[in-house]
């Protein structure tokens, strides 16, 4: 026997696996509802005894359809392992889709990724071939085109150890704690070592939620992760949302777009006084700076449109006001008072210096208001509010205008910031909730954004006004145009490209916060979402009033 057991003949151990294979199944009764194949004296049926459903999780495979085009199978690589229960080569199972849709069929021939629950239906088993053929069936949950992991660094997820003097917590949104900072990166480059400072960052973020975000202050300058140097950095919890992706989304298409001082995305995911805190979004601080804004410090105007920072909900700040025309709440985040020439009429100064802009948008007229505002990125900035539906606008919240010293210096939106209260975030569930992409018809700046036609009456009229103006809803038309395109074909498959990559640290941060929701099905649906919206926005932007 022991002789038999090391005979290196290829056929002898195929019979010895067959008669293995034969004495293990002969037991299993025929308890299947499938329809009966037809019978053959060389093949012998076996029905099995376990009938339950198991759990397949991101497989790689082939949609095809079987020779007759009667039904979907799913076919895999001979070079990889059979997940199925019962083993074997890719060539001993047939795997059929039990429930095949209409919109999958695209992918068919289309290497693609699934998840889903799987049952054993029988095994055949030839006599004269000893060859065993299992047959499974296949509920597909979840599917998405395979894509190759992207190679560039920028996709990579880096580890970012955070030790905090004296193993103090991070409790603050005010206090810096010092702390040593080590990232590890892939590209070994981008690997970093260092003191800095750590505090709390946010507001209903570090408010409501678990996961909290953070601001760094490293205590000298770094290029962190293939980025400019500056000691300023952030890092968001994302927590809300259930993709990782929104920040991303709006990061990309915005860069793309060519709007000015557009932040970046690194992925990260931190340990925090030996604590594993999850996969956080690592990226630049808005603030006047040569590698951030880049406007002069003493003499340029940096401000921010939010409710937060307001003389409303921080009246004792001393570096906010109301906007004279429109009523807005306005924090200036630069100068900072002691870098001003006249500290104290810094407020003042920056209140005269938008209210130019405001009285040109109050008469709409835009051949005036082109003279001191970037036009072009204005209007490229409210179509990315709008196609997101960032309500935040209707505050407004994280609304940025910069202008430089000098002569034929322009007014500009930006940087974008803070969209992850966009895509239909059901605001009813806001302190505990991640429910997004219930509805794509809604609107923020409105179908009639002069007359405040829209879901959110109140969005200052500051951001619409100008749709008075025949000239900048015709400019805004055919922007439209150029942008819808692209939404879709350019900036959507980027953004995934940090999914694909960031796939693993996601499931991580699953597990490490858990939700009501899955992160890869939500990608799914704001894809979707997405789809539908640009269709959406085409319509509704060819269909704004002209103007006058």
């Amino acid at each position: 026997m022991v002789d038999v057991l090391f005979i290196e003949c290829k056929e002898m151990k195929k019979i010895l696996l067959f008669s293995l294979l034969t004495l293990l199944l002969a037991g299993c009764s025929s308890n299947s509802d499938e329809q009966e194949p037809e019978p053959d004296d060389d093949v012998t049926i076996i029905y099995p005894k376990d009938t339950s459903e198991h759990e397949l999780t991101d497989f790689r495979c082939q949609l095809v359809t079987d020779e007759g085009g009667s039904q979907w199978e799913i076919k895999f690589d001979r070079g990889q392992e059979n997940p199925f229960m019962g083993g074997g080569d890719e060539e001993g199972a047939i795997v059929t889709v039990s429930n095949m849709k209409d919109e999958w069929e695209p992918l068919q021939n289309e290497t693609v990724v699934i998840s889903g629950k799987y049952r054993t239906l029988r095994t055949e088993l030839n006599r004269r071939s000893m060859t065993s053929l299992t047959f499974y069936a296949i509920e597909i949950t979840r599917i998405r085109k395979y894509e190759p992991k992207p190679t560039d660094p920028k996709y990579q997820v880096a580890k970012i150890t955070i030790d905090v003097d004296n193993n103090m917590a991070v409790t603050s949104k005010t206090d810096y704690r010092g702390c040593n900072i080590k990232i590890e990166s892939d590209n070994d480059e981008w690997d970093y070592e260092g003191r800095g400072r750590i505090r709390g960052r946010g507001n209903s973020t570090w408010e409501w939620y678990p996961k909290k975000p953070y601001r760094l202050k490293l205590d000298e300058k770094a290029a962190i992760l293939g980025l400019a140097e500056e000691k300023d950095w952030v890092m968001l919890a994302n927590y809300r949302d259930p993709t990782h992706l929104m920040n991303t989304f709006v990061f990309e298409m915005g860069s793309s777009l060519g709007i000015p001082y557009t932040n970046h995305t690194r992925f990260v995911e931190l340990t925090l006084n030996g604590d594993y805190k999850g996969l956080y979004m690592l990226t630049e601080q808005v603030e006047q700076s040569k590698t951030r804004v880049n406007i002069n410090s003493k003499k340029g105007w940096l401000l921010s449109l939010d409710v937060d920072d307001g003389p409303e909900e921080a009246p004792g700040a001393g570096d906010n006001f109301w906007s004279q025309v429109y009523r807005m709440p306005v924090c200036v985040k630069s100068p900072e008072a002691e870098d001003y020439a006249t500290p104290e009429t810094l407020v003042s100064d920056a209140r005269n210096a938008l209210s130019e802009i405001e009285n040109l948008i109050l008469i709409h007229d835009y051949d005036a208001l082109a003279k001191v505002m970037d036009i072009g990125v204005m209007i490229d900035y409210l179509l990315i509010q709008e196609l997101v539906y960032n309500v935040e606008v209707a505050a407004p919240r994280s609304i940025y205008l910069y202008r430089d010293e000098g002569d034929g210096a322009l007014w500009t939106f930006g940087p974008l910031w803070d969209f992850d209260a966009g895509f239909d975030f059901d605001w009813g569930q806001m302190r505990t909730g991640h429910t997004f992409f219930t509805d794509y018809r809604e609107t923020v700046l409105g179908t009639d954004p002069a007359r405040h036609i829209s879901d959110y009456t109140y969005v200052p009229s500051f951001f619409t006004d100008m749709w008075k103006s025949r000239q900048f809803v015709s400019k805004v038309k055919a922007r439209w145009k150029e942008i819808s395109p692209r939404v879709m074909s350019e900036f959507w498959p980027e953004t995934k490209r940090y999914a694909i990559v960031a796939a693993e640290a996601m499931e991580r941060n699953a597990q490490r916060w858990p939700i009501d929701k899955d992160y890869a099905t939500e990608i799914d649906r704001m894809e979707r979402w997405l789809q539908s919206r640009v269709a959406f926005m085409d319509k509704l932007v060819n269909n704004y009033p002209a103007g006058n």
